[in-house]
């Protein structure tokens, strides 16, 4: 639903929720990305994908997002091929994860996928609350979806019944959120190990500033994935229809780990350390060391032990993401690679600018010292200030 209906249904008719599917690129012909990745927000008046800065400029009804992405898996399945069709694992039941794409990853219809995944959004560190959607897009037939859809079911009515959650409708689920908050509240999705323990985590937080992806694989913690939301950036089809095939609604990239990667390189802002021999190398960190506190209603800090010794610690806040290590020559190396996806970027000392898909935004460094941008598969070295590396969305 773009901008134009959704400010009209709910300034003439006052609706009080709308959905819309979760991130995906170029599945059936459309592509949502980069936006808040779970729960709900207040969209922007010029971009119904878009979280809302200020309450003056939001459309005032949530949208909430659909279909439980797994949080591990689902960001970047097969996207290092520019020309694949992203597979699909999420809550719904159509999906057992037996097919070759999914790689046996799970989905909706495998009870302990499902128990995991409830298990994560409703016992896990969410900050303001947590919540999925639960049901079938698209028809796919009962016979392909009745055991997943009666197996969930009856696991929502034993946590209900235990008092772990609340199950209830669109419309409720909106006129509570109205109630709560007057703009988009942060939240979180905490993925601290996964069903098959293979050994991945994932943490994603948003706030109406931003969204941000901590990932963790083979003792190194990295963000994934880094998108600013503006309330000012257009969505694409607001001013002229949309003329192809295909649509897209997005945000605005910081880093893409998914849309930037190739085989080669795999795109990311990684803590990285000089080794005794001048090498830069990635930081690693204790094996299950990663711990996840909810410093307050809008602030999540993340902290991993590092194998030499300290921690690594990394709190997001509602409009700045703050890195320390307790390690001498630590920095933040971001790289990505040569596939044409990322807008063009200039590096200064305290900042880096970026025009995407026409539009000029920046992300500044508060604490630390930004290096020189190097071209073709890019790179980009912040050294940190006192030990702290601070972005700054505002």
């Amino acid at each position: 639903m773009d901008a134009h209906l959704l400010a009209y249904l709910t300034d003439r008719y006052e609706i009080v929720a709308s959905c819309n599917c979760k991130d995906q690129w170029g599945t059936d012909g459309y592509t949502l990305w980069g936006g808040y990745y779970n729960q709900a927000f207040y969209p922007s008046r010029l971009n119904s994908f878009m979280p809302a800065q200020t309450k003056a400029q939001q459309i005032p009804v949530p949208v909430f997002r659909m279909l439980g992405s797994d949080p591990i898996y689902q960001y970047d399945l097969d996207m290092l091929d520019e020309n694949a069709i992203q597979e699909v694992v999420t809550l719904e039941p159509v999906y057992a994860g037996a097919g070759e794409g999914s790689g046996g990853r799970g989905g909706g219809g495998n009870p302990y996928w499902v128990q995991w995944f409830f298990d994560l959004n409703f016992r896990a560190p969410a900050l303001s609350f947590g919540y999925t959607q639960v049901g079938q897009e698209n028809s796919f037939g009962w016979p392909r979806i009745k055991d997943g859809l009666i197996d969930q079911i009856g696991l929502l009515q034993t946590w209900q019944e235990r008092g772990e959650l609340i199950v209830e409708t669109l419309a409720d689920s909106g006129t509570w959120f109205k109630a709560e908050h007057e703009v988009t509240p942060a939240s979180a999705i905490t993925a601290l190990h996964y069903w098959k323990e293979e050994g991945r985590k994932s943490i994603w937080y948003c706030s109406r500033f931003y969204r941000l992806n901590l990932f963790w694989e083979d003792q190194q913690a990295y963000i994934r994935d880094f998108h600013i939301f503006d309330e000012r950036y257009a969505e694409r089809y607001l001013h002229e229809p949309c003329r192809t095939a295909d649509s897209i609604y997005d945000t605005l990239p910081v880093m893409d780990g998914a849309r930037w990667s190739n085989s080669l390189i795999k795109a990311g802002i990684w803590p990285m350390v000089r080794s005794s021999d001048g090498e830069l190398v990635p930081l690693r960190c204790q094996e299950d060391s990663l711990e996840v506190t909810e410093v307050s209603q809008d602030e999540l800090l993340m902290v991993a032990e590092i194998i030499e010794g300290g921690t690594l610690r990394i709190n997001c806040s509602q409009n700045s993401v703050t890195i320390m290590a307790d390690q001498c020559d630590w920095g933040l190396q971001m790289i990505w690679s040569d596939r044409k996806q990322e807008p063009h970027m200039i590096a200064a000392s305290d900042e880096i600018g970026y025009e995407y898909n026409g539009y000029h935004y920046t992300v500044h460094c508060k604490k630390g010292d930004v290096g020189e941008l190097s071209k073709g598969a890019g790179s980009i070295w912040i050294q940190p200030e006192s030990g702290v590396i601070q972005f700054c969305l505002i």
